[in-house]
């Protein structure tokens, strides 16, 4: 670099009409060891796939590279460039912050609470500037020995292998290593006793006593029973997204688990209890679980009230949750006859696959019909 202006050809992007082969940035520069203009080609990295990407890219860059060459660059005598070390514990904290307008606040919470594990186990065994690349298998067996050693069970050690794997991918995408510098490890999990459905006397004590005693939890539960409607989606329903004329509900991206608009059926069971919610405005279920309101229900506000009945009932220590209304929902369907095909579009799961596990998770066999000639 000096103050005087080298020969040169300024930056420019190619192709420069129609794409028939990968973009790429070309320049000449001065050589001055070889008293010759020296041709640079810089190929657009292939994770730019659109156009609107490629050009963003390319702005950018040629940008940087004609301030240069106007400002007197040139090639020459090469000085040594200071290598970037990128530690774990430097970089992965700066992606997760770069990337956080663009996850959910659980979501966010939930990497973070991954990320600081694997921090804890860097300072427990001194390894703070262990760069992203140097993290082979046998650093991760030793993280995998310190998540169990902390109480972690099989489960929670696979998810937090998988949220970890996530900013290993980040670093990957922006070419600080060129790929993961450890095999994938899983751990045989034991089957997971989280899907449980009521008994259908529990069921019926349980609907029973909240006619009775809590009428507002009733009609809570008649949503996740017979609309699957799982209970963080009811909680942030409105009434207009009630669609009195095709008897069904309208659950938005903004609010499903799947982040996908969806058209939920109403039931003829269902369909009666909509009445509670005729004239009203707001949240289906607003403070303190009131028909309509302004505010939407707390947070906890259902789930502490569930709780308190399943107590009262003497049913607080069987696995019973909010969510078993949603899986006996789901076993009286198929009970009753409901196909699996209708089933898996009412549960709102992407593929029959995640039906059939989920029902088997219930204890449910859905293929019955081969049991023929017992």
């Amino acid at each position: 670099m000096s103050d005087q202006v080298h020969p040169h050809k300024l930056a420019e992007l190619y192709p420069k009409k129609v794409k028939s082969k990968r973009y790429y940035i070309k320049f000449s520069a001065w050589d001055i060891s070889a008293n010759e203009l020296k041709t640079i080609v810089t190929w657009c990295p292939s994770r730019y796939k659109t156009e609107k990407e490629v050009k963003e890219w390319a702005k950018e860059e040629i940008a940087r590279i004609n301030a240069v060459l106007l400002s007197g660059g040139h090639f020459g005598k090469i000085e040594p460039t200071k290598k970037v070390v990128h530690t774990i514990k430097t970089i992965f904290p700066e992606l997760l912050e770069k990337r956080k307008d663009t996850f959910r606040k659980r979501s966010y919470d939930t990497y973070k609470t991954a990320l600081k594990k694997i921090i804890a186990f860097l300072d427990s065994k001194k390894l703070e500037g262990l760069q992203v690349g140097e993290f082979t298998n046998l650093y991760l067996s030793d993280f995998i020995d310190y998540l169990l050693s902390i109480g972690n069970s099989n489960s929670t050690v696979n998810n937090v292998l998988e949220l970890v794997g996530w900013f290993f991918e980040q670093c990957v995408n922006k070419e600080i290593i060129e790929k993961k510098p450890y095999r994938v490890v899983k751990l045989k999990e034991t089957q997971s006793a989280v899907n449980v459905a009521f008994t259908i006397e529990h069921q019926r004590a349980l609907e029973n006593w909240m006619l009775e005693n809590d009428h507002e939890l009733y009609l809570f539960t008649r949503f996740v029973y017979h609309a699957f409607i799982r209970p963080k989606e009811l909680k942030a329903l409105q009434v207009v997204n009630i669609d009195f004329d095709r008897r069904g509900i309208n659950i938005t991206g903004a609010i499903s688990k799947n982040r996908k608009n969806d058209f939920v059926p109403i039931n003829t069971t269902l369909y009666p209890l909509l009445k509670n919610f005729v004239g009203k405005q707001g949240f289906l279920f607003g403070r303190n679980m009131a028909i309509g309101g302004k505010v939407k229900c707390q947070e906890n506000e259902p789930y502490n009230r569930h709780a308190k009945a399943l107590k009262v009932l003497g049913l607080d220590n069987l696995g019973y949750s909010l969510y078993s209304w949603k899986h006996t929902g789901a076993v009286r369907a198929y009970q009753s006859g409901v196909d699996i095909k209708k089933l898996q579009r009412l549960l709102r799961h992407s593929s029959l696959t995640i039906t059939d596990i989920y029902l088997r998770s219930l204890n449910v066999i859905t293929d019955i019909e081969n049991l023929a000639g017992w």
